[in-house]
């Protein structure tokens, strides 16, 4: 069983293939091999990509209220202040070993630095940041209806 093209001699072989199926996987075996190959990589680098992304659009896009002079101003007046009533209003939060790191902008002027007990939530240090005059004014015993005359 053999023939003869261009002087060459090829021979048929005759391969059994009784009782033998070809499927889509024994086909397809390195398009597969590629595909889980892609899948373990993306599933490394995906989460992390998915974190920072959630990160950012989270700093960016805030659904929260910004705090206004007004608001800091009616909390400054109260005996005590407590995480809940910060994290009402749009900022950043951070957890550190036993407290509770908040910083808001109240508008391109004013900052609000805050620390909170991680216990109790209660507000240990709260102070207000001109970016003026570089003062630092404490929220919890300065009178700020008078800084701000109102």
């Amino acid at each position: 069983m053999s023939e003869r093209r261009y002087g060459m001699k090829k021979e048929k072989t005759d391969v059994d293939t009784k009782g033998k199926t070809e499927t889509f996987f024994t086909r397809h075996v390195r398009l597969i091999t590629f595909l889980i190959t892609l899948g373990v990589l993306l599933a490394a680098f995906l989460p992390i990509a998915y974190m920072e992304a959630r990160e950012y659009y989270g700093q960016h896009k805030d659904s929260r209220p910004k705090m206004q002079i007004y608001d800091l101003v009616t909390l400054s007046e109260q005996p005590e202040i407590w995480r809940k009533q910060l994290i009402k209003f749009a900022g950043t939060e951070s957890k550190q070993k036993g407290f509770s790191l908040i910083e808001m902008e109240i508008d391109p002027h004013y900052t609000v630095y805050a620390s909170a007990d991680a216990q109790t939530g209660e507000i240990v240090y709260c102070s207000l940041l001109n970016h003026k005059t570089n003062e630092k004014i404490d929220v919890l015993t300065a009178d700020l209806r008078a800084y701000f005359g109102l």
